[in-house]
Parts: structure tokens; sequence; C-alpha cells
């Protein structure tokens, strides 16, 4: 049950800008009501009838002395003790982020720390040759939110570094295969992977964030020969609105060309071939170029200096 105060120990309606505590559930900044106790310690909300009320930490102060007798009020008192919230107990969940805030050394405690920010991998050249890359994720541990993250990203959220907001998330690696005999194979390798993850690790809704892409990234066999990346100057390829296609793009397993670097990297979009004979795979590819479709008017087709025949391109 909850701890009992009595009204000649509590002093209620407290009001803070911010800047003087920060919540001990999620270590950010409080601004608001408050009510402090005898003992010294402050909570949120006007008195302890109200509901959720969720102890303060002071901000400013050193908060490496956990004190635990009640009788010895100090402005640094945390209390230690199955009743820590006079109206709720909060649990051994809270406890273990209060510890862990009680880790930090105070000079710390003023530092700002970051969130994981997203981002979209892009497989190397290497990785093809490896048939597979490493995917690095982390999740929300208060919500079912996932977000794709990069590796020093990853390597902070495990080694709980004072950088990253690490209480507030779960980190998530796992391997992604990118070629195979065919791109029903690697669909089906992949998905095995994440959920067999999802079920091991407990990551309810780690499935839906892929929302069934577990071909991203496709690109076929891999050969030591095979340049994956493929890039025309133009003159090859048209798009469906019959103009000039320059950019990048992969060939599917049918035997069709479509635009992108690889299988679902974008909106494939399904290209029209001039002649094969013209395909080649450019090995010096230009880093300045971005594998975004550029359009232009197509080639003119010449005219024969005699005669009535076909240029042999008709239909285009």
């Amino acid at each position: 049950m909850a701890q009992y105060y009595p009204k000649s120990q509590i002093s209620p309606n407290l009001y803070t800008n911010g800047g003087e505590f920060i919540l001990s559930t999620t270590f950010e900044n409080y601004k608001g009501n408050y009510y402090s106790t005898s003992d010294g310690a402050n909570y949120t909300g006007n008195n302890p009838q109200e509901e959720e009320s969720i102890l303060l930490i002071p901000k400013e102060k050193n908060v490496s002395t956990i004190q635990t007798d009640a009788d010895s009020p100090s402005s640094n008192l945390i209390v230690s003790s199955t009743l820590i919230n006079p109206n709720t107990d909060i649990g051994n969940n809270n406890y273990k982020v209060i510890e862990e805030y009680m880790a930090i050394s105070p000079s710390n405690l003023n530092i700002p720390r970051s969130l994981p920010q997203p981002t979209t991998p892009q497989p190397t050249s290497k990785d093809y040759k490896n048939q597979e890359f490493q995917r690095y994720f982390c999740k929300r541990n208060d919500e079912s939110i996932f977000i794709e993250i990069n590796s020093q990203t990853f390597i902070d959220l495990q080694s709980k570094s004072s950088n990253i907001s690490y209480e507030l998330f779960t980190p998530i690696q796992i391997p992604w295969t990118l070629t195979g005999n065919s791109e029903d194979q690697v669909y089906e390798i992949n998905k095995k992977v994440v959920l067999t993850t999802e079920r091991i690790k407990n990551l309810y809704g780690f499935s839906s964030f892929f929302q069934t892409n577990y071909s991203k990234y496709y690109a076929g066999l891999n050969t030591s020969s095979k340049n994956i990346l493929t890039y025309t100057k133009g003159g090859e390829f048209l798009l469906p609105n019959r103009t000039n296609y320059i950019g990048y793009y992969h060939q599917m397993e049918n035997g069709n060309y479509m635009t992108g670097k690889f299988h679902g990297e974008q909106n494939d979009i399904l290209l029209i071939l001039l002649n094969k004979n013209l395909l080649k795979t450019n090995p010096n590819l230009n880093p300045s170029q971005t594998s975004t479709p550029t359009v232009t008017s197509p080639p003119p087709i010449s005219q024969p200096s005699s005669g009535g025949g076909s240029s042999g391109r008709g239909g285009y």
C-alpha cells in the first residue's frame, strides 16, 4: 500500500519552471506542479492524493548518496525503499533506472544526451561479395516502436555510452542476406531471421517494421566477375514514357531491367531495352551521380541518306 504522510509533513501546490528537477523514470527535465515531503523528497502533482505521482530528482544536486533514514532530511535525499513513491509502488524496473542514474558521475548529469536517429543503410560491393551484411535497429522500451540505426549508434546503445539515452532503448542486430539462387530464397532466409529474432527476444511487432520486404537489396547470384552496381549514361534504355534513361539500373531474374541500384531500393521502374549489344557494366562509376532516374529527351533517330527504308528502331 502507499506510504502515508500527515498533512503537516507535506508542502503541496508547488511549481517549477524547469531546470530544477528531472523525472526519475525518463531523466527528462520536469516543468509543472509538484509537492515536497518532510524527508526531502519531491514528487509530481499538487499532493499525494493525485494519481501517478513520479519521484523527482534534483537536477543541480549531487545525487551520488543514497540516504534511507527518513528521519534525517537532506537536500540530496533519495529514499531507497519499496515505498519510494508515497502514492504508488514504482516496481523493480523503475528501481533499475534509478540505480543506473545514481551510477552516473555528477559531472556528467548536465551533458545533453542524444537519441537514436533513423538511417537507411546501403550495402557495399564488399557486402555483396560476402553475400550478406549486418542491419541494426533499436526499440523503445516503453513502446513497440522500431527504427533502423547505424552501427555506431548500435555500439553506443549496447555499451551504455554516456552520450546517448541507452536506458530508453533496446539495441538489435541481425544478419541480412543479399544474394542467393533466387529472390524467393533470399526472402525466406531474411523472413526467418526476423521472425526468430522477434520470438526469442520478445520484440513484439518487429516483423511489422519490414512490411514483408524481406528481399530488400537483393541482387541475384553473386559472382566474383560481376560488378553489382551498373550505370548507363543514356542511349541504352527508355522509360515507359519513351524518354531516355540515365542512371543506375539492375536486372531481374526474368531478364527485365529496372531503375535503381538494387531491387526494392526505391520505386523500381521497368526499363525498355534499346539495344542488347550496348549493355555493359560501367567499371568507373561516377560517385557524383545519384541513383535517382534522370530523364532527358531521347536521342534523334538518324534518317537514311537515300531510299525509303526504315531505321530499324520503329515502335519507340
